[in-house]
């Protein structure tokens, strides 16, 4: 069936090339069925073109990719209202797409932690992505809200929530987590059902669906995706350019 459709898309394209649009549209069809033919015994012949043609392919789709997930980068860089800490003019960038009750992301948290004590040069970008429970969609929410209110406040609500070793179960732990923070329950509560945090939310998913990022954690680590999530800092500096 591919062979096929690459026979088709070949035969139109040298027929044109040949002979132009007009002359092209006038072949009978048992002349097409010719011109099919030799392109088709051709190709068995000469495999190895198609390869070349899979490689191409595969390189200019790679190229597309690229240059889509820079332009989501530089989206993110200039979005105030992504959550984000650190340096304001930095050397390096982080970003983090991450669900709240994602086991690996836990696991990389005091990686990425230790990474933003040691490098005052780091500027830290949260991309909230809950794609795991309801919960971890209402934390989100209420992440966003908070980074609205307090951006240090909500460095905090992040690590706290990303170092607990139990998952989320209800909205009650989220409360609970606001309250130490000394915020109003009410008040960030409100907010966070608010359009302006579907809003963002809306953005960051964009972003993701973007960068093809289906999973969590994903990182972008000076523009470049890690594959996995850091299991050290080394790791994490090794993407330092």
């Amino acid at each position: 069936m591919k062979l096929r459709s690459l026979v088709l898309t070949l035969t139109a394209a040298m027929t044109m090339a040949g002979f132009g649009a007009a002359a092209a549209a006038e072949f009978s069809a048992a002349q097409k069925a010719e011109i099919e033919s030799i392109v088709h015994d051709y190709l068995l012949n000469n495999p190895d073109i198609m390869l070349e043609v899979g490689d191409k392919l595969k390189a200019r789709q790679e190229k597309l990719q690229e240059a889509q997930r820079e332009k989501a980068v530089k989206e993110i860089l200039a979005n105030p209202n992504i959550p984000q800490s650190g340096a304001e003019k930095p050397k390096h960038t982080i970003i983090e797409f991450f669900d709240y009750n994602c086991g690996y992301c836990k696991q990389a948290k005091p990686h990425t932690m230790k990474v933003l004590e040691k490098h005052k040069d780091v500027r830290y970008y949260y991309l909230e992505f809950p794609i795991l429970t309801e919960v971890s969609y209402h934390a989100a929410r209420v992440g966003v809200a908070i980074y609205a209110m307090n951006p240090e406040l909500y460095v905090k609500y992040n690590n706290d929530l990303m170092t607990r070793k139990a998952r989320l179960q209800n909205e009650a732990e989220i409360q609970a987590e606001v309250e130490a923070l000394g915020l109003k329950w009410a008040e960030v509560a409100a907010l966070s059902k608010s359009a302006a945090v579907s809003d963002v939310l809306s953005q960051i998913r964009t972003l993701a669906d973007q960068m093809q990022v289906t999973g969590t954690p994903s990182f972008i680590i000076d523009g470049v995706p890690m594959h996995g999530a850091p299991r050290s800092v080394e790791t994490v500096e090794s993407y330092f350019k």
